[in-house]
């Protein structure tokens, strides 16, 4: 048996901008449209208002890692309709990143910024 001895470069990567990890784990699907992954992304949050409009990206992640990462433009009101609980929960509006913070995080690991046991869906990082 061999033992390799690797460094994970998953563990260094390092988000340097102020953004958002969101987790989907729940609602994702490797078939799911481009559409479906911003909307499972973007909506129904209790987030702090004042925190969360300091926030420029939101990373939408399964299993650790980033699927994609959206340019965060405004937060509004999540659809009473679209959820059962909205109460004071939000929901971002958004484009695509640009390719240069896109490349940057897209498919690569956020594990280690989740310790054992944390189960909220979502963390802020750099706001």
């Amino acid at each position: 048996m061999c033992n390799l001895n690797l460094t994970s470069k998953e563990d260094s990567l390092e988000i340097t901008e102020p953004s958002m990890l969101i987790r989907i784990n729940e609602l994702f699907r490797d078939d799911m449209s481009d559409e479906e992954l911003y909307n499972a992304t973007r909506s129904s949050w209790r987030v702090s208002l004042n925190r969360a409009n300091n926030v420029e990206y939101a990373l939408s992640v399964y299993k650790g890692i980033v699927r994609e990462v959206y340019l965060i433009t405004a937060w509004q009101e999540a659809d009473p309709t679209a959820h059962e609980k909205n109460n004071g929960r939000f929901e971002f509006i958004g484009n695509i990143a640009e390719d240069t913070i896109r490349n940057k995080y897209k498919l690569k690991s956020v594990k280690h910024y989740f310790k054992k046991g944390n189960m909220a869906p979502f963390m802020y990082i750099n706001s």
